[in-house]
């Protein structure tokens, strides 16, 4: 299992579309780094960038523990959407999305031991266009990218009892 750093970071491209449908493959092709599912956009990475050396992006991934082993993506939840517990998302502020208790998890996110430099963010950002073209020829899905955003993650560790029993 991947250790957990006290800080990361991950940067978030919100979409308008179920990001479980995609987020492994968006992952591969932006990173050049191979996922589940992700193989065939290692090779359209490959077309576009050619072979992926090691960069500043790779260098900097942070591995994390998901269901489907150590993973450096996930589905992310979507400030902007809301989803109505069966399947179907709505904005956050339209009459059905106020309706709306669930989150709907509409983002990826790709984990980061440090905050990505400005050329990183860049490169990122420049493949997550990239992908979206491509996938709605190769995949047929129609994802539409409404902005990107870093946060930063902080663990905070207290002691809630310094002494236990034997």
């Amino acid at each position: 299992m991947a250790n957990r750093p006290d800080v990361y970071y991950a940067f978030i491209i919100d979409t308008d579309s179920y990001s479980g449908n995609f987020e492994r493959e968006m992952a591969a092709f932006l990173t050049g780094v191979e996922t589940v599912r992700g193989e065939k956009w290692i090779e359209e990475f490959e077309k576009e960038y050619g072979k992926n050396d090691e960069d500043s992006i790779v260098n900097n991934l942070l591995y994390l523990y998901s269901e489907h082993g150590d993973e450096f993506q996930s589905i992310w939840e979507s400030p902007n959407w809301r989803n109505d517990g069966n399947g179907k998302h709505y904005p956050k502020n339209s009459a059905k999305g106020k309706k709306c208790r669930y989150a709907a998890y509409n983002s990826v996110a790709i984990f980061f031991r440090n905050l990505p430099d400005e050329q990183s963010i860049a490169m990122l950002k420049e493949r997550a266009y990239k992908f979206v073209q491509l996938s709605s020829k190769i995949d047929r899905e129609n994802i539409n990218i409404e902005k990107f955003r870093i946060i930063k993650i902080e663990t905070q560790r207290a002691a809630i009892k310094t002494e236990l029993e034997c």
